[in-house]
């Protein structure tokens, strides 16, 4: 409890953000020993209860407070002076940003601090060949598919050896008793450490419309008050150019920026433009970076040792330092909205940080969302249009091929129309590469007893459940329930169940069936958490794939 203080009236108070799910600030009186030290952004030891709590100042004021709240009011205790602390205008900016969601706004600090550092370090299994992989005896079809994909890769991960080639744990410790294999459990690498050193490369020459959008956008970061853009233009108008150029006259300029993109796969191949260009102060923030990696960018970006930010949705909350451009590529993505503790749309809040930071946005897309698109007729975003590709290749063609005419279809696997598997057959003859998109993922989406009709239902959500062959289950794309796939109809007992459908391990199945010597892999979210998907992403560049299927992973941005 304080004393009576006479000089009340004048009383030091600050306004403290706490990363805990309190519905506001916390006020605390600051003791003359730390009247200079205190300021809004600096890091701040306080009390809560009967335990210490480390926050960030929101705001310094002088105040009136009652006797009886004064009393009771405490001290701020410590200022750590080997902890940097946040910007004010980004510790602002999360307070308002929870109350844009009507969220506690200790929640969005949680978002945007890094793992602490005496959390368990995520550990990964991985499958290496073993001495004795020659002479493997008996095995079944895929467990000699893995030793073949060893051999030919070196290593898998565990995630890849079930998703990818159907071998169970079961199967994978039998083979290890055998030593035919290793298993190996150590930290997942980090995709961006593994990139070979950026060598800078020449900017290409703009067309007129990128010079024109890059003017634009140049004249208001040069302004250096907030104004919102929507770039909008048309598949390989070179909106990445248009990025790069502004981002290296804002660096230039002693500023920073910040770049986000819809999904984790697609960040390597943006980081990697980005420091061929820029150099390596780019750091690399999204939750599939390990809590190490993550930590060290947070402190470069922090103490402004890094002045570029690139990651997915939750690099918004990275904490740049004098922030002038913030990039938001394919924003009408939905991989933009987190569904899941502190709930947000990264592009929404994207704009709201800008102008907290008087800083430039940029929403780039070819098909913009239909809010962007309002926002840019009624004056809120100004709209900049690329309507042409920036190389001289014409778009592709596009075929359209009616699956409901059964002579247009493939005899074994009517699914595939006959245009597409004869494409595939010259692409394979030629040494080029395709890539199939379906936004279905499994072996199908549905079993359906053939003799009632009726469906294996989830519990909860009371939809069909998808058949996943790699797994031989069946799971729920919806909250994730799985359960083994009935022998019987439970509705009246029929003895057979039809796989109705298609998903991706449907097609790949098929793929693999039509050309056994073709190399294929799939990219879907059953085999892309972690670096798992930037490895499946990095042998499609490295030309070790023929065939990639994917759901909309594979559709943004590959080039």
């Amino acid at each position: 409890m304080r004393e009576d203080d006479p000089e009340q009236a004048g009383m030091l108070l600050a306004d403290v953000l706490l990363p805990l799910a309190l519905p506001g600030t916390l006020t605390y009186h600051v003791p003359d020993a730390l009247a200079g030290s205190v300021a809004a952004g600096r890091r701040v030891t306080v009390p809560l209860g009967t335990r210490r709590a480390s926050g960030f100042v929101v705001a310094v004021r002088r105040g009136t407070l009652p006797p009886e709240a004064a009393a009771r009011l405490r001290d701020v205790q410590a200022v750590p002076e080997d902890q940097p602390g946040l910007e004010p205008a980004f510790v602002r900016f999360l307070v308002e940003a929870a109350k844009y969601y009507f969220a506690p706004p200790g929640e969005a600090l949680r978002a945007a601090l890094p793992r602490a550092a005496e959390g368990p370090v995520r550990r990964e299994r991985f499958v290496l060949p073993a001495a004795g992989a020659a002479a493997a005896g008996r095995l079944g079809e895929r467990q000699r598919a893995l030793l073949a994909a060893l051999a030919e890769r070196g290593e898998l991960t565990q995630a890849e050896a079930e998703h990818e080639l159907g071998v169970t744990r079961a199967s994978l410790r039998a083979l290890a008793a055998r030593e035919l294999v290793r298993l190996e459990e150590r930290e997942p690498p980090d995709p961006f450490a593994a990139l070979p050193p950026s060598e800078r490369s020449a900017p290409p020459e703009p067309t007129p419309a990128q010079q024109a959008a890059i003017a634009g956008i140049l004249a208001a970061t040069r302004a250096g008050q907030y104004r919102g853009f929507l770039l909008h233009g048309v598949t390989a108008s070179g909106k990445t150019e248009v990025y790069l150029r502004c981002a290296a006259e804002v660096l230039q300029a002693g500023r920073a920026c910040l770049v986000l993109v819809p999904e984790i796969a697609l960040t390597p191949q943006l980081v990697g433009r980005f420091r061929a260009r820029l150099g390596e102060g780019v750091a690399v923030v999204h939750s599939a970076v390990s809590a190490r990696e993550r930590r060290r960018a947070w402190a470069a970006l922090q103490a402004g040792r890094a002045r570029v930010a690139v990651g997915a949705r939750s690099a918004l909350f990275a904490p740049v330092r004098d922030l002038a451009l913030v990039v938001v590529d394919e924003e009408h993505d939905p991989s933009f909205k987190q569904a899941e503790r502190f709930r947000y749309h990264a592009r929404d809040l994207a704009l709201l940080r800008a102008r907290s930071a008087g800083a430039v946005v940029v929403l780039g897309s070819a098909t913009p969302s239909l809010e962007s698109f309002r926002n840019a007729h009624t004056g809120k975003l100004e709209l900049l249009e690329l309507p042409e590709r920036a190389t001289p290749r014409p778009l592709p063609e596009v075929r359209l091929c009616d699956l409901r005419q059964r002579r247009r279809c493939h005899v074994r696997h009517p699914f595939l129309s006959l245009e597409l598997v004869e494409a595939l057959e010259r692409v394979l003859q030629r040494g080029e590469q395709a890539i199939l998109f379906l936004n279905r993922r499994g072996f199908a989406p549905a079993a359906v007893c053939s003799t009632c009709g009726a469906f294996v239902a989830c519990p909860s959500c009371g939809v069909a459940l998808a058949y996943h062959k790699a797994r031989n289950a069946l799971l729920c794309h919806y909250c994730a329930f799985d359960r083994a796939v009935p022998e019987r109809c439970e509705a009246c007992g029929g003895p057979e169940l039809d796989l109705r459908g298609l998903g991706t391990e449907r097609v790949v199945a098929a793929v693999q069936e039509l050309f056994p010597a073709a190399r294929v892999a799939r990219l879907d979210s059953d085999v892309a958490p972690g670096a798992t998907g930037e490895r499946v992403l990095e042998r499609l560049r490295a030309r070790a794939l023929d065939v990639l299927v994917g759901t909309q992973m594979v559709t943004k941005g590959h080039d």
